[in-house]
């Protein structure tokens, strides 16, 4: 009899040794405070820079951007270096092969592996709620606002774990897939920055030299589209403005369908991209792939 793919042993051992340790509530606890402590003594610094003028709404918003960069920074961090060890640990440990004897499927295994190992910083995530609704109070800042930028940080926290645990199951040391995963994600926001400076300058070159104002400098390129940062500035923008405002004021003179499609092409990209991996990590963990693979291999060589 088949297990359930959201009630498996794997997924409830893992979520319970991840909840229940004390470091993990002291990391929880500790990172909470601190992010409330930097929301607190930022509005203290602001409000004397502002000689006690209201200015809280604006505080607000500049407290709102800053907290989701560095939420999103830390998640996709711990995301590489708990989802990195998911698959590779069992090997290291050498328990992988008794996981595959027992009634759970290649699939159920890996996707068990995969929710327990995000399910600490969804905790996190969820955990810096109440801080994010101090901004709220604050005026600037909207609650339906929150709800989106948490849920597109979950979402990201998915992506991550997905390509972390891909790399699990490909390399067998969990070291080298940490660094695979971290590397992947800089090196694709990165090359996506570059190319995005590199159109920037083209644009100005166009219109300050040669007075050029057409195709090249209205069009963004669609590499661009498949961004998660500029589909976070988007949606950040959007929760703290309007539509029309946000594009007006984009540094790529972004239209209001293009945000729209940054933000849909970017969430359906990576969620595909994320399904797929766990798919391809599954095959890594099946024992009858591999055998599958090792006969064609053979039958190749003959």
């Amino acid at each position: 009899m088949k297990t359930k793919i959201f009630d498996n042993a794997i997924l409830r051992f893992g979520m319970g040794m991840t909840m229940r340790r004390k470091k993990s509530i002291v990391l929880v606890s500790v990172i909470t405070l601190i992010a409330a402590l930097i929301v607190s003594i930022t509005f203290l610094i602001m409000n004397s820079v502002s000689n006690g003028q209201d200015d809280y709404p604006e505080s607000s918003q500049i407290l709102f951007v800053v907290l989701t960069a560095l939420h999103i920074s830390v998640i996709s961090f711990t995301m590489a270096a708990t989802a990195g060890s998911a698959i590779s640990s069992e090997r290291e440990k050498q328990t992988l092969d008794v996981l595959l004897c027992s009634q759970m499927t290649p699939w159920e295994i890996v996707f068990g592996k995969f929710l327990a190992s995000v399910s600490w910083s969804v905790a996190v995530s969820l955990s810096l709620l109440p801080v994010y609704m101090v901004l709220v109070l604050a005026g600037g800042v909207t609650v339906i606002g929150v709800l989106i930028i948490m849920l597109f940080i979950i979402w990201w926290t998915l992506v991550v774990g997905s390509i972390a645990v891909f790399y699990s199951s490909v390399i067998k040391r969990t070291a080298p897939a940490v660094v695979l995963t971290i590397v992947t994600i800089v090196g694709y926001i990165g090359l996506n920055f570059t190319f995005a400076s590199l159109h920037m300058s083209l644009i100005l070159s166009l219109q300050n030299y040669y007075g050029y104002n057409g195709f090249w400098t209205d069009v963004m390129p669609p590499i661009l589209y498949i961004n998660p940062v500029l589909c976070l500035i988007c949606l950040i923008g959007w929760t703290l403005f309007d539509i029309q405002t946000l594009s007006s004021n984009m540094v790529f003179n972004i239209t209001v369908p293009e945000v729209i499609i940054t933000i849909v092409a970017t969430i359906v990209f990576f969620s595909v991209m994320s399904f797929i991996l766990l798919k391809v990590a599954t095959n890594n963990v099946d024992p009858m792939k591999k055998k599958e693979k090792i006969k064609k291999h053979a039958k190749g060589r003959r």
